[in-house]
């Protein structure tokens, strides 16, 4: 495969992967509440969360795997051009999917753990700047917008969102974290775009086959000898009932919870709760081994207990269901958007 004078943008390419498909290639960048003021919402930056995007081929699966990847590459190829690619054009590509992937697979031990600060905050002119000096050394190259450009198509199209390139913070969770920004962006450069560009396309059809039922032929066609649980291969009911279940869950529950709950067994574990906590109150005002001052500040912490069962008081109420998702919002196939609102 020729690269020539060809140009292709992997920035917003694995931008729009990130949106749509929620996969991320060769970098990734979250938005999560500040742990220490959760009305407050942080970017990190850093690898992603599946670092080896194509799992690494065991020794025995190994044709087989190569078989599979020639058939998605002529797939693609067949998807733009009616020529059928001969059988060395089919071993070039996979050697590149090969290589690429390789090199993204053996990033996995170079990202563990380390006892270093649970996240590093940076502006952006500062890391920006540390990618410059990086890959100027390595490749002799530079990108001065590196990161406002990525981010920039992160956030194209997002309403309410204005960032702040001279204020605003990364955050990257550890420092090993950095080496792999620094490492990859610079694997990226010196590769060969039309290769970069192949390995994407190729990922995003990978992500799509594990949507379907073609996810679990494939593993049985990898392990014939495994045993499978066909509720496993149910990729795609699965992955859609988590998500219902999880950012829908009390509309979930209000089709199987007992509409008499709150009369019933949760009038009993009510009743049981304020017995404990009178039992508790009493072993406080009586303990001797408690100066006034803890006592004192036991009896009021216990005071301001809450108990929460079952469901809320407001889960049967007329409208009440409505009243809670009044501000939740689906932003129809926009993955990053999802993550914003949520």
């Amino acid at each position: 495969m020729k690269n020539g004078n060809y140009t292709f943008n992997w920035m917003r390419n694995e931008a729009k992967m990130k949106k749509i498909l929620r996969t991320d290639v060769f970098l990734s960048l979250n938005v999560w509440p500040n742990r220490f003021n959760m009305s407050e919402n942080l970017m990190y930056i850093g690898e992603p969360k599946k670092l080896c995007p194509i799992n690494s081929t065991k020794k025995e699966h190994k044709e087989l795997d190569q078989q599979i990847l020639k058939y998605i590459v002529k797939q693609i190829i067949l998807n733009v051009s009616t020529a059928l690619p001969s059988e060395e054009s089919l071993d070039e590509a996979v050697d590149i999917i090969e290589t690429i992937n390789d090199y993204l697979c053996r990033k996995i031990n170079k990202t563990t753990t380390s006892p270093a600060p649970y996240h590093r905050s940076y502006k952006f002119q500062d890391l920006q700047h540390e990618i410059d000096l990086y890959m100027q050394k390595e490749i002799n190259k530079t990108e001065p917008l590196l990161l406002q450009t990525y981010i920039g198509y992160i956030f194209d199209g997002i309403k309410d969102v204005n960032i702040d390139f001279q204020h605003d913070l990364l955050f990257i969770w550890r420092s090993t974290n950095k080496s792999y920004i620094l490492d990859n962006l610079t694997f990226v450069y010196k590769t060969p775009e039309a290769h970069i560009e192949f390995y994407m396309w190729c990922i995003v059809v990978i992500r799509m086959v594990k949507y379907t039922h073609l996810s679990g032929i494939i593993k049985r066609m990898q392990n014939p000898h495994q045993r499978t649980n066909s509720v496993s291969e149910r990729t795609l009911e699965l992955i859609c009932a988590r998500s219902v279940s999880w950012y829908m869950n009390f509309a979930v529950a209000y089709g199987i919870v007992d509409k008499n709950f709150q009369t019933t067994t949760g009038r009993k574990v009510r009743f049981m709760i304020e017995q404990l906590r009178d039992e508790l109150r009493e072993n406080i005002r009586k303990a001797d081994w408690l100066d006034e001052e803890t006592r004192a500040s036991n009896l009021e912490k216990l005071e301001y207990m809450s108990s929460f069962i079952g469901v809320p008081d407001w889960f049967f109420e007329k409208s009440g269901l409505e009243k809670h998702y009044r501000n939740f919002f689906h932003w129809g196939s926009s993955y990053f958007q999802c993550m914003i609102s949520d």
